[in-house]
């Protein structure tokens, strides 16, 4: 087990220099070593992000005997078992959901403004629901009304395309947004689906307990109209001054 203590605002030099000022560290300092905070050329990201990102050590071996190995093709991911946290470890608090407003947390979201939202039904008896992960992206466009949904693609832990659809808002399009999005006039034509087709596919996809990654996931939950509390958001996990 390892306690990580991280001092803000005070390089190693210092530290080194002015040892004296710092008895509580006294006991640690044998253990104690100088790491390069994360950051681009005018600021410095959260040191906390950059531990998050630490692959797991590998485990030693359990004999010491020289067995001969068959060649394996490299794992993209480690079993879960090796992982260094679990996901329910960064699963969103109530509070970071009202913080980053999402639908349903803050007090913005008030029960007209959440008239012709859904929530997520809970697992009942589902067996592995809560080891459920699934990420969710979605593209929106400016209309009319404001931001509406264009596209969303939903995938597993594994890769795997669980849906994937263009959605054709109610509202006429003032702007595709496609240098961000990739959606435009061309590929909408036709497309039928509207955000009420989503919602029930989302329900049926995922429920209350699924655990639902993305970027700023208010934002696509907002689009789709729905609302859900089991969220990891890259955004809030690794903070960016452009977001």
């Amino acid at each position: 087990q390892a306690v990580v203590l991280i001092v803000d605002s005070i390089g190693y030099g210092s530290y080194k220099r002015n040892k004296a000022d710092f008895p509580f560290l006294a006991a640690l300092d044998k253990h104690s070593a100088p790491v390069r905070s994360p950051g681009s050329k005018y600021e410095v990201f959260p040191v906390i992000a950059e531990l998050l990102t630490c692959p797991p050590a590998q485990k030693a071996s359990q004999s010491n005997k020289k067995k001969p190995q068959k060649q394996q093709q490299p794992s993209p991911c480690k079993p879960r078992s090796e992982w260094v946290m679990q996901p329910s470890d960064i699963v969103l608090t109530r509070s970071e959901l009202a913080e980053n407003k999402f639908p349903g947390f803050s007090e913005e979201w008030t029960p007209e403004v959440m008239a012709n939202f859904v929530k997520t039904k809970k697992a009942g008896d589902k067996k592995g629901a809560a080891d459920r992960m699934v990420a969710m992206d979605c593209e929106m466009c400016l209309t009319e009304q404001g931001q509406e949904l264009t596209r969303i693609s939903l995938v597993n832990v594994d890769g795997n395309v669980l849906y994937d659809q263009f959605v054709m808002p109610k509202n006429p399009i003032i702007d595709y947004k496609t240098k961000w999005s990739g959606v435009t006039e061309e590929l909408l034509k036709g497309v039928k689906t509207s955000v009420e087709d989503v919602q029930k596919k989302l329900l049926s996809i995922i429920d209350s307990s699924t655990i639902l990654v993305g970027h700023s996931l208010e934002n696509d939950l907002k689009a789709c109209r729905v609302q859900h509390a089991n969220v990891i958001d890259t955004s809030v996990l690794y903070p960016h001054a452009k977001g």
